[in-house]
């Protein structure tokens, strides 16, 4: 069999995970499923862990397996059965497994790991050229697991992404005719956490293009834990939404997904959104994003490339120093535009007869800069430009984070003094303390 590139989309749910692959030759994602018999592409997030006397003869570990085998298992095998890791690691808990404990981010990679080697089997001979992983949750526990499972999956940072739920509704509707987004587009997903309203709309009269995501939670009125009577109740229900929602904007399109919307309750609802609108429904919208994503590395090309979107995981502010020279030069470490776990930068710098640092975060839609100082006292003394340090950005969400200086010396000269400086910053806080 010849080898493939492979270009993945990954989406890691609470109760299960979706897989697709970039069809070149039909030019669209295609999903996985990991039954033969049944034409489901929602892989449970479920583990079983097998007993030594079900293992075959010569096995040293534990076997371990994954989602439908998993299932099949733990009703006949006797063995143990592990679910609901998703939401464990969000709690970072333990889990005991016999008399072993697990971190419930291990269990996580691991099981995000079994899902993606049991679909490459199908491959002789394969590269992952790159892989997008897409989440409901941009939770940190979250983020810190998807990026232990680069590290056991040997891709390097080019063949590994993260990108959340939103993100991935916008490549995946970019991707359809350019007609069903002429006006907003609104998005419901009604998952077991309960149904949530998303409007996407374009801001096109100024560079670069603007996509503001407005999200409203409808959580208290269907919940997604099956509080309705009857399939009319939750009609009625989804119909108010309906009613709430999409006559406040011209809408083109409408997209439904999530599980909730499974089985025939929609009717009063459904005739309502289709009037002068076009309605879609379908599991398999977050996971097909990631993959045009993923795709866009071999077309050297993003259907996003002029556009920012504006949403609450989105940083919208471009740091940089002051490099206090007499234009007040602006040096840009990170960029904004970017989800806050994938904006992080490093740059190194000499110091020239200072001690201190003006850290500028400049607001991209406004212009507007705020300027915070950090000084960095007790390193020896030096001669000019013969104190080298590295500054590093980090954020914790979208308005929050950290400024990293360590020294590093000036080779055996000046060696390092190790030191490590840290500014934590709140856009729209106040607590700006720096700890070394």
């Amino acid at each position: 069999m010849a080898e493939f590139s492979l270009y993945l989309g990954m989406d890691i749910e609470p109760d299960h995970t979706q897989l697709s692959y970039y069809n070149i030759q039909k030019r669209e994602p295609e999903s996985v499923s990991d039954t033969a018999d049944e034409a489901s592409y929602l892989l449970p997030n479920t583990l079983y862990v097998a007993t030594k006397t079900e293992q075959t003869e010569g096995e040293a570990d534990r076997k371990w397996y994954v989602g439908s085998q998993a299932v099949r298992r733990g009703i006949d095998g006797s063995g143990m059965l592990v679910d609901d890791i998703y939401n464990r690691v969000m709690l970072n808990d333990d889990v005991w497994i016999n008399d072993k404990k697990y971190r419930a981010r291990d269990l996580f990679v691991k099981m995000a790991r079994l899902h993606l080697e049991e679909f490459l089997k199908s491959f002789d001979e394969y590269t992952i050229e790159k892989l997008v992983v897409t989440v409901a949750d941009t939770d940190p526990y979250i983020i810190d697991a998807l990026r232990k499972l680069r590290i056991e999956l040997k891709l390097d940072e080019e063949q590994f992404e993260i990108q959340g739920h939103e993100r991935s509704a916008v490549y995946y509707i970019f991707h359809q005719p350019e007609v069903l987004r002429n006006n907003s587009v609104a998005l419901f997903d009604y998952s077991k956490k309960g149904l949530f309203y998303y409007s996407l709309s374009q801001q096109r009269n100024r560079s670069p293009y603007r996509i503001e995501i407005s999200e409203a939670d409808f959580s208290d009125k269907m919940s997604g834990d099956g509080q309705a009577a009857d399939n009319e109740d939750l009609d009625d229900l989804f119909l108010e939404v309906v009613k709430e929602t999409v006559t406040l904007e011209n809408i083109s399109s409408v997209y439904l997904t999530g599980v909730g919307f499974d089985g025939d309750w929609m009717e009063r609802s459904t005739n309502f959104l289709c009037q002068g609108r076009r309605v879609f429904a379908g599991q398999n919208m977050y996971v097909k994003g990631a993959c045009y994503r993923a795709f866009a590395v071999h077309e050297k090309r993003d259907v996003l490339d002029n556009y920012i979107i504006c949403s609450d995981t989105v940083v919208m502010y471009d740091v940089g120093i002051n490099l206090m020279d007499n234009a007040n030069s602006l040096y840009i470490i990170s960029e904004a535009g970017r989800e806050w776990f994938n904006t992080r930068n490093k740059i190194s710098i000499f110091l020239d007869n200072t001690d201190r640092l003006d850290i500028v975060f400049r607001n991209m839609l406004t212009g507007d800069k705020t300027v915070q100082s950090m000084q960095i006292a007790g390193l020896p003394k030096r001669p000019p430009k013969t104190t080298k340090i590295s500054l590093e950005v980090e954020f914790y969400d979208s308005e929050s984070g950290a400024m990293i200086i360590r020294d590093e010396g000036f080779g055996m000269l000046y060696p390092t003094t190790n030191k490590i400086y840290r500014k934590e910053f709140d856009l729209h806080g106040e607590d700006n303390s720096m700890q070394d």
